[in-house]
């Protein structure tokens, strides 16, 4: 070798090398539909890796072959199938159908190499082997190379499938708009619009989540549906408007306070956006059959932004005033209407109405004090809020739940002695009065 020129030393050497490059471009850009092409149902010896001492990997033939079909749509393998000890079949789809790197479950990985099925667990771009499926009656003992051999090939077919993911994806957006263009209003001829309920009609109060869909009729006669009702439309054909509720496309839920919702009736209105004299109206009777939970928590002790300081006393679950009085809706249906005022401000918190026997919750529990740490004590708990319920002579049954407890004291981080103390419950007064509202 001293012999050689430069150049030529670096000619032979590429020489040298040349084989190895090629061989393994190759190899990186063959997809499992390839190396695959010519192999047919057979049954193959397994190989079990099992580790005897620390890192001395052993492959054990067992004792049965184990059969191995394929299934193909085109020349592109749709599924490999091994039948597992002959008992249990397991079925392995490709990771990608245009140029599979390998087949997958849940669980595991197949792929074929170099005349193996490799059996493998793959997690963090590392192989693990379980078995080894072949022809042959022995396979190389050298556990590292099988390794290096697998997740080298598995690396370099995934990479060279970004091709094929893009030209999937192009071609599958194509697919996406010429579907969305069909399904479309846009340059038909409609003749009706209707809005479809999906949910349960006779179950609606303050805060019910509704659904719904929407269902046109095109002067040919043809349906299109929105994708809930079963069809593929699109919600952007359509402005939609909502009284009484909080618009969201398939979902609408119901207004809080009952001062909004119009003669107590959820309204929906839908209009193409192609043609604007096409539309419809929907209404939703409230019922307020549904219960309710109302939460005015006190606030944990020492919280400034997402840091907690030691010692702080909770903060009280607030003061409440609570008028209930009798009253119809709309629909001509027997409710209670509830205001509930801060009791200190004076501020009207929520506007409600619900059915009798409808379970309202009020939760005003005291916060949580912070903890303690060296020789600051714990934070104690702040009390729960107290309550006036007003009834009005026309409440005949009123279905409510209180739930003011104090909050918990802050536990010291080292001294029981020093954990803050619970705070109090909050008192409930109960009384008769005329009650009025101004809504």
């Amino acid at each position: 070798m001293r012999l050689l020129t430069k150049n030529f030393q670096i000619a032979f050497l590429f020489l040298c090398i040349y084989p190895v490059l090629l061989s393994n471009t190759v190899f990186a850009q063959q997809s499992q539909n390839e190396l695959l092409k010519n192999f047919t149902a057979t049954s193959l010896n397994v190989f079990k890796l099992t580790e005897p001492k620390y890192h001395k990997y052993v492959f054990e033939k067992a004792s049965k072959p184990w059969p191995i079909t394929i299934e193909k749509n085109g020349d592109a393998i749709s599924k490999v199938v091994i039948n597992r000890a002959g008992i249990i079949e397991e079925p392995y789809e490709p990771d990608l159908a245009e140029h599979p790197a390998y087949f997958k479950d849940i669980k595991h990985r197949v792929v074929f190499i170099d005349g193996n099925f490799y059996y493998i667990k793959w997690s963090g771009g590392k192989a693990t082997i379980k078995y080894i499926l072949s022809e042959n009656e022995s396979v190389g003992k050298d556990h590292d190379e099988h390794i290096s051999k697998i997740e080298n090939y598995i690396q370099k077919t995934v990479a060279a499938q970004s091709e094929d993911r893009a030209e999937i994806a192009a071609n599958q957006a194509k697919i996406d708009a010429a579907e969305a263009l069909a399904n479309s209003l846009k340059g038909k001829q409609v003749k009706s619009i209707a809005l479809k309920w999906i949910s349960d009609k006779n179950e609606t109060g303050h805060l019910v989540k509704v659904n719904y869909g929407i269902e046109t009729t095109l002067a040919d006669g043809k349906i299109l549906k929105t994708k809930n009702l079963g069809g593929k439309m699109p919600w952007d054909d359509f402005k939609i408007t909502v009284k009484g509720g909080l618009f969201g496309e398939e979902t609408i839920t119901i207004a809080e306070n009952a001062d909004v919702i119009p003669n107590d009736n959820l309204v929906v209105n839908v209009q193409s956006k192609y043609q604007s004299t096409i539309k419809t109206t929907a209404k939703l009777p409230v019922h307020y059959n549904t219960g309710l939970h109302v939460n005015y928590f006190g606030e944990r002790g020492g919280v400034v932004h997402l840091t907690v300081s030691a010692g702080y006393r909770g903060g009280n679950g607030k003061d409440v005033i609570v008028s209930v009085k009798a009253t119809t809706t709309g629909n001509g249906e027997k409710v209670n209407q509830i205001e509930i005022k801060d009791a200190s401000s004076g501020q009207v918190l929520r506007k409600l109405k619900m059915s009798p026997n409808a379970p309202l919750t009020l939760n005003l529990q005291g916060g949580s004090g912070s903890y303690g740490r060296d020789s600051t004590r714990g934070g104690n708990g702040g009390d729960g809020g107290d309550v006036t319920i007003i009834k009005d002579p026309s409440v005949t049954t009123f279905n409510y739940t209180i739930n003011n407890q104090g909050g918990n004291g802050g536990k010291h981080e080292n001294h029981s002695p020093y954990d803050g103390r619970k705070g109090s419950k909050g008192s409930v007064n109960l009384r008769s009065s005329s009650v009025s509202f101004g809504w």
